[in-house]
């Protein structure tokens, strides 16, 4: 009973935790500009399953690339088609850099060398009257070092 109280709440007011979280993101990066040293993504939207989901990957940075597919659901949780092509792209395109199909549902996240953390956003732009309404889909891309393939051992005198 409680769990579904807590998924209403956050269906019913998904656009406005959005928003507030938005604000809330650029007042941080205001008070402290620069790259992040980790990245916790919040996104909800109703899946098919009834419940709040995030979207989130973590790889290595010598890992292939990545196939991201965005599926657009309406308010009763059935997919859907979106309003226009579906627009892609990376937060920080020294960890990944993403490239979108010609339809725009599906798209290549790859690898970009670094270590770090990049959100990969889909936006539909045509999905509703006003672009403060535009439908957004957020994932992050966590990339972590390589395996170990050789060790470095520094000498140092004491005292």
């Amino acid at each position: 009973m409680l769990q579904t109280f807590f998924q209403r709440l956050i269906h019913n007011n998904a656009r406005f935790l959005v928003r507030e979280m938005r604000k809330l993101a650029d007042q941080l990066e205001a008070a402290a500009p620069g790259k992040p040293v980790a990245a916790f993504p919040l996104v909800f939207y109703s899946s098919p399953n009834g419940g709040p989901e995030v979207s989130d990957i973590q790889v290595r940075v010598d890992s292939d690339p990545l196939t991201a597919t965005v599926t657009f659901l309406d308010a009763r949780g059935n997919a859907t088609s979106p309003g226009g092509t579906p627009e892609w792209s990376s937060s920080d395109e020294n960890v990944a850099t993403v490239e979108a199909t010609e339809d725009g549902m599906t798209a290549t996240v790859t690898i970009a060398g670094s270590v770090g953390a990049s959100q990969i956003t889909c936006v539909d732009p045509e999905s509703q009257e006003s672009s403060d309404d535009d439908v957004i889909s957020v994932g992050t891309v966590s990339v972590i070092p390589g395996q170990a393939v050789v060790g470095d051992i520094e000498f140092s005198q004491s005292g």
